[in-house]
């Protein structure tokens, strides 16, 4: 009989083993157990959809997983914010954002609160040039001939921008600063802007690297100055100055890309997230691409990356609020 209980209370044991072990397995699950949508809060051709897809080609690559690009840009992004904030623990709706993840928030466009409902996979900064630019034909061929006529006619040069994202916080923030009343109106993405701009609809909008040194070099517009300091200084922009270099110096809007998960994924699996991010990244030809296209990308580690979202998020708030277009919550 004490055999037989010894027996059973051993085998007891070895099963409770075998479900620790289980359990931890479960827990410690590698990410992804599926394929990944990339969640682009912008339609095919921008800015942000062409880092998204050079991300997914490499992601697939490094990892051999498959991951892949989902546009959904209806209602500024909210349709996108909505995908992964609705995302399981599985974590498989990745959102690869930019900062009008927050100041859709913070002008009442979504309720979804970027630092309560979602997690922070990883925080990737993303040190690029934005150019103020303009037709080639405008009354204005230099940055103090455009400052004297801006100021000369306040509110009639209109910018055109995406309206509560994080470019036209960006401007607007540059423009106080400069003492400069532009009309500001709806010109879409990165796209429509230059239509718009070169259609004659605005007067003066925001050109990334790529395009400000393609429609320079054509002789389209004229580039005034620059967000940061350029990468790359060449023939196009070997004499357009930074807002820097302009006594522009406090200016805090920075440009990060943002890859979140919903509040739903367990810490434990946006930890294995984010060193995925970190080693797609730090790829030389995710590298090589983003430089190419003007901009240098530093991926954080998953305590810093928090650290950094919260202050990023805290100054697109404050800045929001100085602007007057914080929504009352």
């Amino acid at each position: 009989m004490k055999k037989l209980v010894a027996v059973a209370f051993i085998a007891a044991i070895a099963l409770c083993c075998i479900f620790a072990q289980g359990a931890g397995e479960t827990e410690t699950a590698k990410w992804p157990d599926g394929n990944v949508n990339v969640i682009v809060p912008a339609a095919p051709g921008g800015g942000t959809d062409l880092v998204a897809r050079k991300f997914a080609e490499v992601a697939n690559r490094v990892t051999g997983k498959n991951f892949i690009v989902v546009n959904q840009g209806d209602g500024g992004g909210a349709v996108a914010y909505d995908t992964v904030y609705h995302d399981d623990e599985d974590g498989l709706n990745l959102g690869l954002f930019i900062p009008s993840f927050f100041t859709t928030y913070i002008s009442g466009q979504v309720n979804e609160n970027p630092m309560t409902d979602y997690k922070i996979a990883c925080y990737v900064d993303r040190i690029t040039a934005h150019y103020i630019v303009a037709r080639s034909d405008a009354p204005y061929k230099t940055y103090e001939e455009m400052v004297d006529y801006i100021k000369a006619h306040p509110g009639e040069v209109t910018f055109g921008t995406s309206i509560g994202s994080r470019s036209h916080y960006k401007m607007v923030e540059w423009a106080k600063a400069a003492g400069l009343e532009f009309k500001w109106v709806e010109a879409g993405k990165t796209a429509k802007a230059i239509t718009s701009l070169l259609g004659g609809h605005i007067d003066v909008t925001t050109f990334d690297a790529a395009n400000a040194k393609s429609y320079a070099e054509s002789g389209d517009v004229i580039l005034f100055c620059a967000s940061d300091e350029p990468l790359e200084r060449l023939d196009f922009n070997k004499d357009v100055r930074t807002w820097a270099q302009l006594g522009y110096t406090e200016l805090r809007c920075q440009d990060p890309v943002l890859m979140v998960c919903g509040k739903n994924v367990p810490d434990s699996t946006v930890k294995q997230i984010n060193e995925m991010m970190v080693q797609v990244y730090s790829d030389p030809e995710l590298i090589e691409y983003m430089r190419a296209n003007g901009s240098a990308l530093q991926p954080y580690d998953y305590e810093k990356s928090k650290e950094l979202y919260e202050a990023c998020f805290k100054v697109y708030d404050e800045v929001g609020e100085d602007l007057g277009v914080k929504a009352a919550r």
